[in-house]
């Protein structure tokens, strides 16, 4: 297993470390505004937190990085209409190409 076979699963991660890094700048954009409510500001928090450990698992080579970015890719089969062809085409590079043998 190379590094260049699980090129894409690496650069999906740093996607993730991208929206991460977004949702935590957008709540402290947000935070001087009225509408920012504090379930919605939780929301926000859980999300970058969700998406920044996701993306840490996966640089970090670590096996629950690949478990919760499975994880992730299937609750994004929900994101109708590119999600499901997103997830579908990640699941299957994933396991065609073995990528979990990278990450053990």
């Amino acid at each position: 297993m190379s590094y260049q076979d699980a090129k894409p699963v690496i650069v999906a991660a740093y996607f993730l470390l991208g929206i991460g890094a977004a949702c935590v700048v957008i709540h402290f954009i947000a935070l001087n505004n009225e509408d920012y409510t504090l379930p919605f500001e939780v929301f926000v928090l859980a999300s970058a937190a969700l998406h920044l450990v996701i993306a840490a698992g996966i640089l970090l080579q670590k096996q629950w990085g690949l478990i919760l970015f499975r994880g992730y890719l299937h609750v994004l089969y929900l994101g109708v209409p590119i999600g499901p062809y997103i997830a579908h085409k990640m699941l299957r590079y994933i396991d065609e190409h073995n990528i979990h043998q990278y990450f053990t």
